[in-house]
């Protein structure tokens, strides 16, 4: 990729600086003055509702949206009855009244408590303040551009005269590159940035030519000692390179071009470790010269070894190398006599290619003639049948079958006798011991020169290993599966938790918050007090929400439970005569049923915090009577919540035990009936709602410590 002329780069960054510069004092000059248009808006609320708390001291709610809507201020006012009465004054661009919730336009607003209860939104609308930010963007982007524009023009007048010394270097360059010689710039003013650097292109020049000249006098000098050595290398049976310190081929013989395929005008210059040497061994070869180089250390020197060389067919052949180096003027050359020894090692690695696969391999190999006789038997075999080889060559194969495999390995031989393989199969082989093992078996056979078996060739590896290792793996990914899936739970249980918390947690803290700002306002002493009073109310309120919310949260872990005999009837008739003294005009009654000899074992605080959130919950929506019963039915213990008010609506018998869902509008958390659940679901029981009452449900024996669900 051609890199763009250094006028361009210089032009690009010098107007990317411009630009970024002047992008950044828009940015800061754009939040500037949004921030200040903000602060005036909220200034004119802070006004408007300073205003309604003034003239709310004086007037009802009636009156003060009447008044708020003289004074052209959109309000809703609520009075503490609920009623809502609003100000809407006509519209100065439509002309006639817009609700107050939508002007005509985006607003902001702001609520301001009533002193005799009840709440006032006041409304300003943020027209202006969006309009003004939009021009200012636009005067930006036009003051951006045109700041690019003047930056562009003044660094391409700039630049064309700046660069120009360079322009006449690099031309100089160019004639010089072409084949000139003795060009030089040779600057006015070499104390100059630019003269110094012409100076030093003058000075590189001079090096240039001198390095030309040492080179032309090296090539003489190595075409003299390649002369010398000529008659010797020609006249050797064994192939003759030469290797200059750089790496190329200096010299190749005759017997070379046999050897290796390469002729002598081809393989002259060329990278020898690219020739003749192997890929597999180009590190090391490179590596060895580079060390002696460094060192003058190279143990090959002056040894017979036998190497790998690479033919130029691609094809790689072994050889016996003899190297030694020689020095003349400070040029080291590197000699080496190369001999074929293809056909010698060619035999005597089939031999020990064979003998080594054999002998040193994991698995079990053996022969066995066809009539069963165990012909050889390697280290593998003895490793895993426990016989050396004396103990089993001339064994029958029956030595490591057991008895009730005999008749399959028969009807294998005869699979043999045919020339036909034996497939990979699982079978059992017998140990010294006596003890079996469970192998992989491969069974071949073994040809003579015309073609008909002779023999059968096992290969056999135990798999016991194998086979545990996979159970070993099997229960690891149901335990790790089992793991993941408790994490996700868990994960699911806190994220609804803080979900649930930050969603409830906001109206009671913006109450307190709303207090407390009236009351930093200054009030009279009365409106002091009752402010104070409501402070304490939203506070408790909060509180209990916060203590709902922890216990769902341990719930939902999995709350400890501590079982214990319990007279669920006492506890019951106690949790009564709490409801009896909050709501005497009440008719309430227990009724009890067939109960267990023995007490049940249950927690005795969830059992009576599930009966409390029932009876409350009953109390809230009684007319005049309660009833709670008590029985044991089918090995479970019943509690029974009823009332005469007007019960839960059709379909909604689940969805009362959803977390923060309250029916009846009467300020409760939506929590009781989940924490009843809950505690109930803990023991292993349920809570439900049907037939038009509560029914607790739980076993004579709490199940212990387990996860809660709240949810339906």
């Amino acid at each position: 990729m051609r890199a763009p002329p250094l006028r361009r780069r210089v032009i690009v960054l010098g107007v990317a600086v411009v630009v970024a510069v002047t992008l950044a004092v828009d940015v800061l000059l754009y939040f500037g003055f949004r921030a200040r248009l903000l602060a005036n808006l909220d200034q004119v609320l802070d006004e408007r509702a300073e205003l309604v708390s003034r003239e709310a001291s004086t007037l009802d709610p009636p009156a003060l949206a009447a008044e708020l809507q003289a004074l052209g201020i959109r309000a809703i006012v609520t009075a503490a009855d609920g009623r809502v009465y609003r100000a809407d004054p006509p519209s100065p661009f439509l002309g006639r009244n817009l609700p107050p919730d939508d002007p005509g336009g985006p607003t902001v607003g702001r609520q301001v408590a009533l002193p005799k209860g009840g709440s006032a939104v006041v409304f300003a609308r943020r027209a202006g303040v969006d309009d003004a930010l939009q021009k200012l963007l636009v005067l930006e982007a036009l003051g951006l551009a045109l700041a690019a524009a003047l930056a562009t023009i003044l660094l391409l007048l700039a630049s064309r005269v700046a660069l120009q010394p360079l322009a006449d270097i690099a031309a100089s360059a160019r004639r010089t590159a072409a084949g000139g010689r003795g060009e030089r710039l040779r600057p006015d003013r070499p104390g100059t940035a630019l003269g110094r650097m012409s100076t030093a292109y003058d000075d590189m020049l001079d090096a240039l030519e001198q390095a030309i000249a040492e080179a032309r006098e090296a090539h003489e000098t190595s075409e003299r000692l390649r002369r010398r050595s000529w008659e010797i290398i020609e006249t050797s049976s064994a192939a003759f390179v030469a290797m200059n310190r750089s790496g190329a081929i200096a010299d190749w013989s005759r017997r070379a071009e046999e050897t290796f395929g390469w002729a002598r005008e081809e393989a002259l210059g060329r990278p020898l470790v690219n020739t003749i040497v192997p890929p597999a061994y180009r590190g090391a070869h490179q590596a060895g010269l580079e060390r002696y180089l460094a060192t003058g250390e190279a143990p090959i020197l002056g040894q017979r070894m036998e190497v790998s060389a690479l033919h130029r067919d691609g094809h790689v052949f072994p050889v016996e190398l003899t190297v030694w180096a020689t020095e003349d003027d400070g040029e080291t050359l590197f000699n080496a006599f190369v001999q074929d020894i293809t056909e010698r090692r060619r035999g005597e690695e089939a031999i020990a290619r064979l003998a080594a696969i054999v002998e040193t391999a994991q698995e079990a190999i053996y022969t066995r003639s066809l009539d069963g006789t165990i012909l050889s038997w390697n280290l593998g075999a003895q490793r895993l049948h426990g016989y050396t080889d004396e103990e089993a060559i001339g064994q029958p194969v029956s030595l490591i079958i057991p008895p009730e495999l005999w008749d399959d390995v028969e009807r294998s031989m005869r699979l043999i006798r045919r020339g036909e393989p034996i497939p990979r199969h699982e079978t059992r082989r017998r140990r010294k011991d006596g003890t079996d093992v469970e192998v992989a078996v491969t069974t071949s056979p073994i040809f003579d020169e015309t073609g008909r078996a002779v023999a059968a060739s096992t290969i056999a590896r135990d798999i016991t290993e194998q086979r545990r290792m996979a159970a070993a793996l099997e229960s690891t990914l149901s335990a790790l599966e089992s793991a993941l899936e408790d994490a996700r739970r868990a994960e699911e249980r806190s994220r609804r938790f803080l979900a649930d918390a930050s969603h409830q947690l906001r109206t009671p803290i913006a109450g307190i918050r709303a207090l407390a700002e009236t009351l930093l306002l200054g009030t009279t002493a009365e409106d002091r007090d009752r402010l104070m009073a409501d402070l304490v109310r939203e506070t408790s309120r909060a509180g209990r929400l916060v203590t709902s919310l922890l216990q769902l949260a341990r719930l939902d872990q999995g709350r400890e439970l501590a079982p214990d005999q319990v007279d669920l009837v006492a506890l019951c008739d106690s949790e009564l005569d709490r409801q009896r003294a909050l709501a005497p005009d009440l008719d309430i009654d227990l009724r009890v049923g067939a109960m267990p000899d023995e007490p049940p074992e249950v927690d005795p605080h969830a059992v009576k915090e599930i009966v409390a959130n029932l009876l409350d919950n009953a109390r809230r929506h009684a007319s005049s009577r309660i009833e709670l019963s008590v029985a044991a039915t089918d090995g479970r213990l019943e509690i029974r919540v009823s009332d005469d008010g007007s019960g839960v609506p059709e379909g909604m018998n689940d969805r009362i035990f959803e977390r923060f869902v309250s029916l009846d509008g009467r300020g409760g958390s939506g929590l009781g009936l989940p924490i009843a659940r809950a505690l109930a679901r803990s023991h292993g029981g349920d809570l439900v709602y049907q037939d038009g009452q509560f029914l607790l449900s739980l076993p004579r024996k709490a199940l212990g410590h387990q996860p809660a669900d709240a949810s339906p």
